[in-house]
């Protein structure tokens, strides 16, 4: 993809973004300076949208939208390298919020000191069974997220469970378990494989 590749950025047809995150106006081909959030670090344009009020844009999400294929519909854009500044299109993915946040913790970029965030971290990548109070049929995933994803929820369903509500409401258990106790469950498991999910009959 060549450096002067420019494409309009919709609800903004005033201006063109380049892969390089390099923001233009289309009527005069100047460039819009890029301001920097002090408390967030990241960079930002302002930009008059076609509604005529001004905006305040990220020229890392604006890149991504319109050089970063998306086929899994992904929300968030982490930068690969930890610069909040290197906006470029080889230095961004888009992400699931558990992955931004693990990544932010290995780059650096929040503290460890944030431990209740890193405890929704953690929560969001190790195994976890949840068991429906219902049919009393017990579900085993490979992370929080995903039990969330298999039932249809937000993502932090699963973890909101666990963290604040002890492991129960009125219709599912939820529990964290060992990677080992996992494995035990795909090689033990029952009844066929569903996307994303291992089922078992467990008694209750």
């Amino acid at each position: 993809m060549g450096a002067e590749t420019w494409r309009t950025i919709p609800n903004f047809s005033r201006y063109e973004v380049a892969p390089d995150s390099r923001v233009r106006s289309v009527k005069t081909g100047q460039t819009i300076k890029h301001m920097v959030n002090r408390r967030l670090g990241y960079s930002q344009v302002t930009l008059t949208g076609d509604d005529g009020r001004k905006h305040t844009k990220k020229p890392h999400r604006l890149v991504a939208e319109l050089f970063l294929p998306n086929p899994d519909g992904l929300r968030e854009v982490n930068h690969i390298d930890g610069n909040k500044q290197n906006n470029a299109v080889e230095n961004l993915e888009w992400s699931t919020r558990s992955a931004n946040l693990h990544h932010a913790y290995a780059t650096g970029l929040r503290p460890r000191e944030h431990a209740g965030i890193k405890h929704m971290v953690e929560l969001a990548c190790v195994p976890c069974k949840v068991m429906s109070k219902t049919s009393g049929r017990v579900f085993y995933f490979k992370s929080h997220t995903e039990a969330a994803n298999y039932f249809g929820y937000a993502h932090g369903w699963a973890k909101d469970i666990v963290s604040r509500f002890d492991g129960e409401t009125r219709h599912f258990k939820v529990k964290r378990i060992s990677k080992f106790e996992y494995q035990q469950a795909i090689n033990a498991r029952k009844v066929a494989t569903v996307p994303m999910n291992i089922e078992m009959e467990e008694a209750a």
